[in-house]
This record gives structure tokens, C-alpha cells and sequence, in this order.
């Protein structure tokens, strides 16, 4: 995508400042603890030693705050494929033989996956909750069967309640979602968002946990590179210097509206009836097509990719 774009670079780059504006929330908060649910890395880098000593360096900065972590399908356990991380002294990896971090009255339970197609359901083997403390489960699993998602450590709500932790923060599905609130289950989403599917603010949650009052949560935006569809009327639009000036009217609102990203990237969404329907709807494979797109996505690069933020 970042070749198609033109700014691969960037958009490697967008997800390692995610997890620095995590790091930099996490130490302002002062919180009690860090949760990673899985799939820090496509199985693509498990060899690649620069991930991951990035990402060592990075969980060092957060000094006294411990981080819990499971591993995904995409970064599964098995010596064939991945490789034991010399993790931090603050970081502790669950597994099926440890699934357990005790911080007191805290406990965060987690089973890391040991092969990629993961097919049964994990929370039968999480421990039964401590009681008097607060019980936590990191899961990489499909909770209720998502459509389009592969159905790994497939459970449901029910079965995530019945087992008595205060919260359930989970992997896999890159959408925020929450499932229930008491207890609270929570799918936070990925950081950055990686491609056109993937539109919208992507965040970090900041949970709060009471024995008595159970599990609040709030979303934070810590992406760098913001993916977002626009739609543009094109009615009063009658020739191509019109369309150009009604896109960088557009656009000029869209970065107006940023707060601290260091980049768009846009795909516009053009309606109305307009005397450029005939150029606009050619068909992809047509010259008028062609030239259209092309002059689009020119005038755009030569105004805004070379700006800060860039489109």
C-alpha cells in the first residue's frame, strides 16, 4: 500500500510513533500496567531482529511499568517459526506452562497461541480467578464469530462472563469494539491504521478498574497517519479546474481538522449529478478513466504530499 501511496517510509514509521504516543500516555497516567493482545509482528518479521529490538527498546522507556503480552496467529509460539524475545525485565510473556502475572492485587491471566490456526477455544484454560483481586484476561481470539476474521480460539461473550474476571482485553479484530461493560470486554483495535480498510482514528484504551465499581474504559487517538474516506458533491462542478479546486478546498479542511498526525491519505468519494459524470464514470480500463484518475492524484501529490502533514 505505502508503494501505491508513495510513502512507504511514513507509513512504516506511523506505527512505531503509535507506540510511542502509547509509551508517552502510559508514563503521564502513571498506570498500573500495559496490555498487548497479540500480533505484534507479521510472521514476515519474526526473523527480522530490528522489530524487535525496536520494540525492546521501546517497552524499556516505560522503567517500573510492568507490560503483560500474548502472542497472535500472526506472532505464535513454536521454535520453527519464532524465536523467545530476551524481553525486558518489566515485560512477561503468558503462556499455557505461565499464564499468570501477579502485581498483587492485580493478576493478569493469558495463554500465548503455539501454532497459527489456533482452533479451540482458550478460556476453559485460563486459571479461575484470585479472589479478592482484580482479575484480568488478555485473549487473541474471534469473540462471536466475526464474519471475514479467520475464527481462531473461537468463544463467545457468555463464556468470557462466566469465568469471573473483572475484564477481558482482547486481539485479533482490528476495529474498536465493546462487547459488554460488565465485566467489560474489549476489543481496543491496532494502533495504525495499515490500509484503506483500516479508516478512521485508531486508539489506545485507558481502562480503569475498581472491585467495587467493575471496569471503565476511554479511547485515546495515538495514530500518526490518518486513513478517512470524504465525499465531495460535484452538482455545481462543470469542468476540471472546478473539481481541482473543489478537492483542495476539501482537503484543506481535512488537514485543518488534524491535531498531531503527521499524515492523510485520502480516497475521495465523488456524487451528484455533474457535465463531469461522463469522464468520471468511464470505465477503469478507458483512457477518459485514466486521465482522470491521473490528473486527480497528480494535482494532489504536487499540493500536499510533500507538505506537513502530507496527503
Amino acid at each position: 500500500v505505502g508503494k501505491r501511496v508513495g510513502r512507504e517510509e511514513d507509513l512504516t514509521a506511523a506505527t512505531w510513533i503509535a507506540l510511542d504516543n502509547i509509551i508517552d500516555l502510559a508514563l503521564k497516567q502513571e498506570v498500573d500496567l500495559v496490555t498487548i493482545g497479540g500480533d505484534v509482528f507479521d510472521k514476515v518479521d519474526q526473523h527480522n531482529p530490528l522489530p524487535r529490538t525496536k520494540l525492546i527498546r521501546s517497552l524499556t522507556k516505560l522503567g517500573e511499568i510492568p507490560v503483560a503480552l500474548v502472542r497472535g496467529n500472526h506472532d505464535h509460539l513454536t521454535p520453527s517459526v519464532s524465536r523467545a524475545i530476551d524481553w525486558p525485565e518489566n515485560v512477561k510473556e503468558l503462556t499455557r506452562e505461565d499464564p499468570t502475572l501477579n502485581l498483587g492485587r492485580l493478576r493478569v491471566h493469558g495463554i500465548s497461541y503455539d501454532r497459527e490456526r489456533q482452533k479451540e477455544d482458550l478460556v476453559p484454560r485460563y486459571p479461575d480467578p484470585v479472589d479478592g483481586r482484580v482479575n484480568i484476561g488478555l485473549l487473541h481470539a474471534n469473540v462471536g464469530g466475526h464474519q471475514g476474521h479467520d475464527p481462531y480460539a473461537p468463544t463467545d461473550v457468555d463464556t468470557l462472563s462466566a469465568k469471573g474476571y473483572q475484564a477481558w482485553l482482547l486481539g485479533h479484530i482490528h476495529q474498536r469494539q465493546v462487547l459488554a461493560e460488565n465485566p467489560l470486554i474489549l476489543y481496543p483495535g491496532n494502533i495504525q491504521g495499515r490500509d484503506a480498510g483500516e479508516m478512521g482514528p485508531r486508539t489506545v484504551e485507558l481502562v480503569t478498574i475498581t472491585e467495587e465499581e467493575g471496569a471503565t474504559t476511554e479511547a485515546h487517538p495515538v495514530h500518526a497517519v490518518l486513513w478517512k474516506q470524504i465525499e465531495l458533491d460535484l452538482s455545481e462542478v462543470v469542468d476540471d479546474d472546478a473539481l481541482l479546486n473543489r478537492v483542495d478546498e476539501a482537503i484543506e479542511n481535512e488537514k485543518a481538522a488534524l491535531d498531531s498526525e503527521r499524515g492523510l491519505v485520502l480516497r475521495l468519494r465523488l456524487f451528484g449529478a455533474s457535465d463531469l459524470h461522463e469522464r468520471l464514470s468511464a470505465t477503469r480500463w478507458g483512457k477518459e478513466h485514466e486521465s482522470i484518475t491521473d490528473l486527480l492524484q497528480e494535482y494532489v501529490h504536487d499540493a500536499h504530499a510533500m507538505g506537513d502533514p502530507f496527503v
